[in-house]
């Protein structure tokens, strides 16, 4: 009987490394020739490096691709308490990726979607990591700071635009509720999440893991030595 639905069926991959970060393990996959530059994938939530298949799949015959299971995802560590996810550790696992994939200290192509990109602002913003980053490409993935600003500068004169974000938004604020994300995931939302995905996706390109696409928009890419930290984090956009 042929399969009704072949866009659920992946192939799977085994790691390229397992990274010990002292704190974690980061399941790491990379595609491409290493002479080449190097392109840093960070995924969001709640998906895993199989989401960046099909861009490994275009740039790997120009780029070194390297991507990585964020701790709490795919076949990385998933620590139990919610500190070990602060922004400050998302950070630090970056810099461990670096260091395993660029031991000579070259700088590299960054990018993130979603809460990678929010996590990546952090490793962009910080002086010690900005020097080995070429450039940032953000994916519906804004800066909290810049979130923080915008929104206190928008209260006064766009007050009704800000409350129709903050309704769209409604979600993270249901996270933040005790038992509750993880009850709505285990019982409505994870029995449907293949066929979610299934709807999203088209069929993958050969030698893919996973195949998953998302939907967002593309923000512009920034030099972080235009990155400085203050009450808002300012950036330029390169030319």
């Amino acid at each position: 009987m042929p399969d009704s639905e072949p866009n659920r069926i992946r192939t799977e991959r085994e790691p390229d490394a397992l990274i010990d970060t002292g704190h974690v393990t980061l399941a790491c996959y990379t595609d491409g020739d290493p002479g080449h530059p190097r392109v840093v994938m960070v995924h969001g939530y709640p998906d895993t490096a199989g989401v960046w298949d099909r861009l490994t799949h275009e740039l790997s015959g120009d780029y070194y691709c390297i991507r990585y299971d964020v701790r709490g995802a795919g076949r990385s560590s998933r620590p139990r308490a919610t500190r070990a996810y602060r922004l400050s550790h998302l950070r630090d696992d970056l810099a461990t990726v670096l260091d395993w994939a660029c031991p000579d200290g070259r700088a590299v192509h960054l990018i993130g979607h979603d809460w990678g990109s929010i996590g990546s602002w952090e490793a962009v913003t910080d002086t010690a990591l900005s020097r080995r980053i070429a450039s940032y490409t953000s994916l519906s993935g804004p800066c909290l700071d810049h979130v923080g600003h915008g929104l206190r500068r928008r209260w006064t004169d766009e007050r009704a635009r800000v409350m129709r974000q903050l309704r769209r938004s409604w979600y993270i604020g249901l996270f933040q509720v005790p038992g509750l994300g993880a009850l709505g995931w285990r019982h409505f939302i994870a029995p449907r999440w293949p066929a979610l995905r299934a709807s999203r996706c088209r069929s993958p390109p050969p030698g893919c893991r996973t195949a998953p696409t998302a939907s967002s928009s593309i923000a512009p890419m920034y030099c972080p030595d235009s990155v400085a930290r203050g009450t808002a984090r300012h950036t330029c956009r390169c030319s």
